[in-house]
C-alpha cells in the first residue's frame, strides 16, 4: 500500500511540474508541488523462508497425497471391503502440486514462467550433451545427474537456463509417472509441463486452453493457499515457523537469498539465474532477513 501511495504522489508531482514548465500561467500561485518531497519507502525487508520453514514445507508437500485422500464412512467402508488403496479426490493432483513447490524452491521461477513451461524444455544433461540426451521420462529424470530447464521466457523478453536440483528432479519424476500421463491423454495439444486435472472443464470461450490443458497461473495461487493452510495447521500460534502468507513469489525470494549466499552475492550470477535486467532488484536478495540480522548483532 505504501508503494502505491508513493508512486501516485510521484506521478502527481511530475505531472504538475511538467504543466508548470510549459504553461507557467496556468497556476496562479506557481507550481503547487514546489518544495514537496517524495514520501520515503519503507526499509527493505526481504521475504524468504528460513531453513526450518523450508524443511517443514517439504515435509508437508511429501504428505500431500494423504491430505487429498477421500474421506467419509461410505467410502472407507467400501475401501475396506475391496481392500483398495486410498484414492484422492477427482480434481486433486498432489504429485503435481508437490513438484511445483520443489521446482520453484530449486529454480526461483516466477509463477508465469512456471505455467508457461513445456515438457520439451526439460533437458537431461546440458546442451553440450545433446548427442546423448534421452527422452524425458520419469526413469530418466531419476537417473540423470544433471537436468536443465532451457529457454525459460521471463520479463522483458529475457531467456535463461536454470538447473534442477535432485529433490526437484525426483518430485518431477513422480508427477510424470503418476499423474501427467492420464491428464495428457485427455488433451489434444498437451505440450505444457504442468497440466490441470482433465476432470476440470473450462467455459466454452476458452477452446484453446481446453485443448492444451495448461495449468492457469491463478490456479497456482489456489494451490499455494491450500498448502499454506495445511502448513500452519501443524504449528502452534506462537511458533516462529508460522507463515503470515504463502504465495509462489515467496519461493523465488527464498531461492534468491540462498543463491546470494552460495555465490557470495555475485551480481552477474544472480542476474543470470533470476532473469533480472536491472541491478537494483538484486539488492533485494543480498539484504539479510530480520531474524538473521538480529542474530549476528547479538554477537557484537
Amino acid at each position: 500500500m505504501t508503494k502505491i501511495v508513493v508512486k501516485r504522489c510521484s506521478l502527481i508531482m511530475r505531472s504538475d511540474t511538467w504543466v508548470d514548465a510549459r504553461h507557467g500561467d496556468l497556476f496562479a500561485c506557481g507550481n503547487p508541488t514546489s518544495g514537496v518531497r517524495e514520501l520515503p519507502l519503507a526499509a527493505l525487508e526481504p521475504q524468504a523462508l528460513s531453513p526450518a520453514q523450508v524443511l517443514l514445507l517439504k515435509s508437508v508437500c511429501d504428505r500431500l497425497p494423504r491430505f487429498h485422500e477421500r474421506k467419509g464412512r461410505r467410502y472407507e467402508a467400501r475401501r475396506r471391503q475391496t481392500q483398495g488403496v486410498s484414492a484422492v479426490h477427482g480434481h486433486a493432483r498432489p504429485y503435481r502440486d508437490r513438484a511445483i513447490v520443489y521446482l520453484l524452491l530449486a529454480t526461483g521461477l516466477r509463477r508465469e514462467e512456471l505455467v508457461n513451461l513445456n515438457l520439451d524444455q526439460v533437458v537431461l544433461g546440458t546442451r553440450s550433451d545433446a548427442h546423448v540426451n534421452k527422452p524425458v521420462t520419469a526413469e530418466a529424470l531419476r537417473e540423470a545427474r544433471r537436468v536443465q530447464l532451457v529457454q525459460v521466457r521471463g520479463k522483458n523478453r529475457t531467456q535463461r537456463n536454470v538447473f534442477v536440483s535432485a529433490e526437484a528432479r525426483a518430485a518431477l519424476a513422480d508427477y510424470l509417472e503418476r499423474e501427467r500421463p492420464g491428464d495428457a491423454a485427455e488433451f489434444s495439444e498437451a505440450a505444457a509441463l504442468f497440466l490441470r486435472a482433465a476432470s476440470v472443464r473450462l467455459s466454452k470461450g476458452a477452446s484453446g486452453e481446453e485443448r492444451s490443458g495448461r495449468l492457469a497461473a491463478r490456479s497456482v495461487n489456489d494451490i499455494f493457499t491450500q498448502i499454506g493452510k495445511w502448513y500452519n495447521a501443524e504449528l502452534k500460534e506462537d511458533d516462529p515457523r508460522r507463515l503470515a502468507t504463502f504465495h509462489p513469489h515467496l519461493l523465488r525470494h527464498t531461492f534468491g537469498v540462498s543463491l546470494a549466499k552460495a555465490t557470495n552475492a555475485d551480481e552477474f550470477e544472480l542476474q543470470r539465474r533470476l532473469g533480472h535486467l536491472s541491478r537494483k532488484y538484486i539488492k533485494l536478495y543480498t539484504v539479510p532477513a530480520a531474524e538473521v540480522a538480529a542474530g549476528y548483532v547479538e554477537q557484537f
